[in-house]
């Protein structure tokens, strides 16, 4: 009965880890409104916070087969992963989501005009595709082809995800490799 006791308080306290870990995403979204537009509110915090778990079981599972120099290399990989996929995202955001009067109805611009927008475009000069949006109500399918809405939401999405996948794996992989010394000489000690 003390080893069910014993996994049961391990199955909260990793519980509660995956909580307050998964909780960052909406920190992020709520609070700083940086993750991904247009998909519902709470959306890109549960995919995120999603995402971060499972990277971190699938780090801590596989764990078991890499030694400390593999998981420093991990976490150099993953650190530059990691860097350039917010970089990247950060490109993707700046060029392919437009201001909206409030951040909930931010969105991702497309690629292609649509021929009655840029009908719209060619007979008023002082036109611009920022009041076209505001004239749309802020859809951008209403301006844009919608294949190429659907792109730039897909990169801005996919990009976010690897960054946070990637962060997850720098972090849990940094704390293993530190971890290793540690359980090292403490098994050294008992013997």
């Amino acid at each position: 009965m003390d080893y069910f006791f014993s996994l049961w308080r391990d199955y909260w306290k990793v519980l509660g880890c995956f909580l307050v870990f998964a909780s960052a995403p909406f920190v992020v979204e709520y609070v700083a409104h940086a993750g991904p537009p247009w998909l519902a509110p709470g959306m890109v915090s549960i995919l995120s916070g999603t995402v971060m778990c499972l990277v971190l079981v699938s780090r801590v599972a596989a764990s078991e087969r890499h030694d400390a120099e593999r998981l420093s290399s991990l976490t150099t990989t993953t650190t530059i992963l990691a860097v350039g996929a917010i970089v990247f995202y950060a490109f993707c955001y700046a060029f392919f989501v437009f201001p909206a009067p409030d951040w909930k109805y931010r969105d991702a611009r497309g690629l292609i005009l649509k021929d009655g927008a840029k009908a719209a475009l060619a007979a008023d000069p002082s036109l611009s595709i920022d009041k076209l949006l505001e004239g749309a109500g802020f859809q951008p399918e209403r301006i844009y082809v919608d294949w190429t809405v659907y792109l730039n939401r897909f990169a801005l999405l996919a990009t976010w995800l690897l960054f946070l996948g990637a962060l997850s794996n720098t972090v849990m992989s940094f704390v293993l490799h530190q971890r290793r010394p540690r359980e090292a000489s403490q098994t050294t000690t008992r013997g």
